[in-house]
Formats: structure tokens, C-alpha cells, sequence
């Protein structure tokens, strides 16, 4: 049930305060620089990559352009800030990647085919609906995991919602 999300949504689009948070939280990942890493086998992070230029060019690909890369992550900010998911696509356009980050309410399951699920992005706008192919197409979901149950979304918003009806209120 994703009910909650869509309450966080308009409270974003509502109030103010929240939409300043979100956003702040948002411009302050988006300055982050993405590399790749050298991993032991334990899992600890030796230091960037950096005896193989083709590995570490792949952070440099991901999501595009620098300006690109920097939105791409301050969505992933908010998103994670109102309803504690997100979706990163990657879109195989025979040759170079499409990269993009959609809210959990742009992405949809459409239909089972014979090998995989096809989904919607952007299932309400039928001018730019787009089917999404799994075993062509990269589809990860990224989400602050709820304490009770791991596969359901949480966000400091959720938390928040009493108070943020409160501010509503006021005149």
C-alpha cells in the first residue's frame, strides 16, 4: 500500500518547509562525486580505482554528463527524503545508455511476456508512456528499508505527516 507516499507527495507540494527540506537535502547530494572502488575480498573499500582507466570511466558514464549526474543524484535526495523510494533506469538505446531516476509513482508493472515483466514508466501520460524491457533494460529500486517489514518503504517524512497536517492547518 502506497498511500502513505502519495500523502508525502502533496504535503511536498503543499508546504513549503518540506519541500525546503527535501530540496536542501537534495542540492547537498547532488555535489557528490561518484567513483569506483577498489573492494578486498571482506567487502572494505581499499581507494579509488585507479590503475584501469575503463573501470574507473564507468562512474563517469553512469547517469550521463556531470550536470546530468548531478540531478539524477539530488532526485534520488529528495526522493529518498518524501517517500523513502526510488527507481534507477537504465535504458539500453543500441549504443549508448539512457539513464534516468523516476519516483516510485512513475513506475509501473504492465504485463508478464515470456521472458520478464514489462513496465510503464510514466503510466498515466499515454504520450509518454515508455515500456520498459527487463532483459534489455536496467531497473533498480533503491528504498530506506521500514524497520517491521525490509520490503516496504520508510522516509523521515513518513514520521512527519502528523505535524506536516498540522502546519496544514494553520491559517
Amino acid at each position: 500500500d502506497d498511500t502513505w507516499q502519495q500523502e508525502a507527495w502533496r504535503l511536498y507540494d503543499v508546504i513549503g518547509e518540506l519541500r525546503y527540506v527535501a530540496n536542501w537535502q537534495g542540492s547537498a547530494c547532488s555535489r557528490v562525486r561518484l567513483y569506483v572502488a577498489e573492494v578486498d575480498k571482506y567487502g572494505k573499500i581499499k581507494g579509488e580505482v585507479t590503475k584501469n582507466a575503463k573501470i574507473a570511466g564507468l562512474s563517469e558514464s553512469l547517469f550521463g554528463s556531470p550536470p546530468a549526474r548531478a540531478e539524477a543524484l539530488r532526485m534520488l535526495a529528495i526522493n529518498l527524503t518524501v517517500a523513502g523510494d526510488v527507481y534507477i533506469i537504465g535504458r539500453d538505446m543500441g549504443g549508448d545508455d539512457e539513464w534516468s531516476v523516476v519516483s516510485c509513482s512513475e513506475l509501473k508493472r504492465y504485463a508478464n511476456l515470456g521472458n520478464g515483466v514489462a513496465y510503464l514508466l510514466d503510466p498515466e501520460d499515454e504520450q509518454t508512456r515508455v515500456v520498459l524491457r527487463p532483459q534489455k533494460d536496467i531497473i533498480i529500486r533503491i528504498w530506506t528499508p521500514h524497520p517491521r517489514r525490509s520490503l516496504w518503504a520508510d522516509s523521515p517524512t513518513r514520521g512527519e505527516m502528523p505535524m506536516l497536517w498540522e502546519i496544514e492547518r494553520l491559517p
